[in-house]
């Protein structure tokens, strides 16, 4: 029976997901939690190991589409995997999450930061539309020289 509504939560959460582009994140850990009564630590632990199992799957076909900007992922990966890989050696150095008010706050900024700009989405896309180069091979060439 439980197996069952395992299923049935992680059947609903892609549906979801799969029509409205929100993450898995934002449905399944609360479900996990509420209706399941697993432990926090352990719905957000499952809920990371199956995103990145989902995104290495996604950034493959990606890939092979041609579709992915490496230098772009590049920069990403610079400034994104140093700063998670401090947040876990903190946060397994013994510190209770609870105790860590920083990381909240951090996140709290993350999360109205990403809601503003969906708000000034349009806005956004209307002035790098305004900025952007007639000769994409130009572009590349520029960039790459920045490099």
């Amino acid at each position: 029976m439980i197996e069952g509504s395992y299923l049935l939560a992680g059947s609903l959460t892609g549906f979801v997901v799969g029509l409205t582009g929100v993450g898995g994140a934002a449905l399944m850990t609360p479900i996990l939690l509420i209706f399941f009564g697993v432990t926090p630590t352990t719905a957000i632990a499952t809920d990371l190991w199956f995103a990145a199992i989902t995104k290495l799957v996604g950034a493959r076909i990606h890939s092979n589409n041609g579709n992915v900007d490496w230098q772009v992922a590049k920069r990403l990966w610079l400034g994104g995997l140093p700063v998670a890989f401090l947040v876990v050696v903190i946060v397994s150095q013994g510190v209770p999450v609870t105790k860590v008010n920083w990381l909240t706050n951090a996140i709290g900024v993350v999360v109205l930061i990403t809601a503003m700009g969906l708000l000034v989405a349009p806005k956004l896309m209307v002035l790098a539309r305004s900025r952007r180069l007639a000769q994409p091979v130009r572009f590349k060439a520029i960039r790459i020289q920045s490099l």
